[in-house]
């Protein structure tokens, strides 16, 4: 006896057509493309959020420090204040000096306190020195009352006290309201005043901060000193409204960015921040 095996195939399978192939491809493809530009949008934002955070974690630190020196400061009629050596207007050279009490454990302990911004074609910073100062008129460093000028200022320099703050400062200025005691009358200006007729009650405090990327990117070109003298952060005439106002407007510009070949928008790696503190002025004795 024979045995035959014989195989019936009832079913027929079918392939995919070029054609499907292909529409399958480009759709892949399409969502390939959508989820990259996701990914890197995200990728933006995550970088811009933290150039922010870098940006305001400066501003907030610098602004603290200032305010804190500038809580503590002695603000009398026969000390000077907000002067240079040879008793000129600090606002024209950008160094801010005061006197401020130590933390010493000696309510007699003083020191001198300047702030000032320096560059060079890499870096941006804002620099403090401290000067700790004696009451005695026998001891070098000591206080000098009755004077227009702060002349341990010169001392400062050649000791070195200097220290960075901050990196990035592109921008730092100081101004004052003042107040007229018999007649109330206020007034925002650039000049520190202790006088019998106007006397400065409260400092603003403005700064314009870039982050590390920016900061980074302007020394790679050695584009720093262009950006610090950029005219936009040039003192305004009227200071009613504050410097961080008139700021803001003009670094929104789009002529700001023109001035200055950047491969970063500087909309988001500059900001400003501004602070008003107010002070303890001791007024003059009629």
């Amino acid at each position: 006896m024979k045995w035959s095996l014989k195989l019936h195939f009832t079913k027929s399978f079918k392939a995919f057509s070029l054609v499907e192939m292909l529409v399958a491809m480009a759709v892949f493809a399409l969502l390939m493309l959508v989820l990259s530009q996701m990914l890197g949008l995200a990728k933006s934002s995550l970088q811009m959020g933290r150039r922010r955070v870098d940006a305001l974690g400066k501003g907030r630190i610098t602004l603290d420090l200032i305010a804190n020196d500038l809580t503590q400061g002695i603000f009398r009629p026969d000390l000077p204040a907000f002067k240079d050596k040879d008793g000129s207007d600090s606002s024209l050279s950008g160094n801010y000096a005061f006197y401020t009490r130590r933390a010493a454990g000696d309510e007699r302990a003083v020191s001198l306190v300047s702030y000032r911004q320096t560059q060079d074609k890499a870096h941006a910073r804002l620099e403090r020195g401290a000067l700790a100062m004696k009451w005695s008129y026998s001891e070098s460093q000591s206080l000098h009352f009755g004077v227009t000028g702060l002349n341990a200022l010169g001392s400062m320099d050649s000791l070195g006290e200097y220290q960075e703050v901050f990196s990035g400062v592109a921008a730092f200025r100081m101004f004052f309201l003042n107040i007229n005691p018999k007649t109330g009358k206020m007034d925002f200006s650039s000049h520190y005043e202790n006088k019998e007729d106007e006397v400065s009650r409260i400092v603003g405090v403005t700064i314009v901060i870039m982050d590390d990327a920016t900061e980074k990117a302007f020394s790679d070109l050695g584009k720093i000193e262009m950006l610090v003298q950029h005219p936009a952060f040039e003192l305004p005439h009227d200071l009613q409204d504050g410097i961080k106002k008139v700021w803001d407007q003009k670094m929104s510009d789009p002529e700001f960015s023109k001035k200055i070949p950047s491969p970063v928008r500087l909309s988001n790696g500059i900001r400003c921040f501004e602070r008003f503190v107010p002070i303890s002025t001791e007024r003059p004795t009629p």
